[in-house]
């Protein structure tokens, strides 16, 4: 039986958790669950779908729509149950929700190293769009600091604009500001925001997750007139220190295979390739 839902309890996410892990341990991989963004759901849209018999998880389907355009997608499936169109009854309950929303494109994201998930993509029509790389911090390497007008600081939500709006122009898609002041004051959530002088020039958040003493470099911007003069490579390198010092030396981040400069700009730091994902497309009609 399916079960649509609108946010998680804390019993379902350690469900879908272990149900990660068997099919990681599976196949040797990592699949990009974002599990902060599970756990932070606002109970507004229907973005997660269980597939439960006698009380126990056996599929799984999470939608991500960060933007209006398209929706990222993630599933798992026990081993012992595959082959039985469980992700069949999955992908047709997300499907129409995403016809109801008019989100036009869904995204598989799929480890390059899983067969089985690449074949369903493709199975399901999806183009290969691009990769990303997952990175994670090995030994930090301190970069000395070269301009001392450069202040790293947390970002509150006199800052959402600023920050919504260099995030935009970075990645290419509208992104809402923060309205909510307790966004910023998230425990496992923090938003930082580089300033040269007085005036703002980037944006970066990391999310915490103390039960693994790990965290993940998100959204990681610089204002296109500042680009490529060291600004943020002294910026990356103090929060990863300030990371350490707080007790988290696992940190990752992505960036795309393409991207060169950046590639080089998180090895320099300290950052290695622990894998890559690959992204296919279908159209939602």
């Amino acid at each position: 039986m399916i079960v649509a839902k609108q946010s998680l309890t804390p019993e379902e996410l350690t469900e879908i958790r272990e149900l990660v892990e068997v099919c990681n341990n599976l196949e040797g991989i990592q699949l990009k669950m974002n599990w902060d963004m599970l756990k932070e759901r606002k109970g507004d849209q229907t973005d997660d779908f269980l597939y439960c018999e006698d009380g126990r998880l056996l599929g799984y389907f999470a939608l991500f729509a960060i933007q209006s355009t398209e929706a990222e997608m993630i599933a798992a499936v026990h081993p012992d149950a595959r082959c039985k169109g469980i992700f069949r009854q999955l992908f047709h309950a997300a499907y129409e929700q995403l016809k109801q929303r008019t989100i036009p494109k869904l995204l598989f994201v799929v480890d390059n190293k899983s067969e089985s998930a690449t074949a369903v993509a493709k199975h399901y029509g999806g183009q290969y769009q691009h990769s990303e790389y997952g990175m994670k911090l090995q030994t930090a390497k301190i970069q000395p600091k070269r301009h001392d007008n450069l202040l790293v600081r947390r970002a509150t939500v006199a800052d959402a604009q600023f920050c919504a709006q260099v995030a935009s122009d970075a990645f290419g898609y509208p992104i809402r500001p923060a309205k909510d002041a307790s966004f910023f004051e998230l425990p496992t959530r923090r938003t930082y925001v580089f300033c040269l002088g007085e005036e703002r020039i980037g944006t970066m958040q990391v999310v915490l997750y103390p039960e693994t003493q790990g965290a993940g470099i998100y959204g990681f911007c610089v204002d296109k007139h500042h680009q490529g003069k060291g600004y943020g490579r002294q910026v990356l390198s103090e929060v990863v220190q300030e990371l350490l010092q707080d007790g988290y030396p696992n940190v990752e981040l992505e960036v795309a295979c393409e991207n060169k400069n950046a590639l080089g700009l998180y090895q320099s730091i300290g950052f290695e390739e622990i894998g890559a994902i690959d992204y296919y497309a279908i159209s939602v009609q």
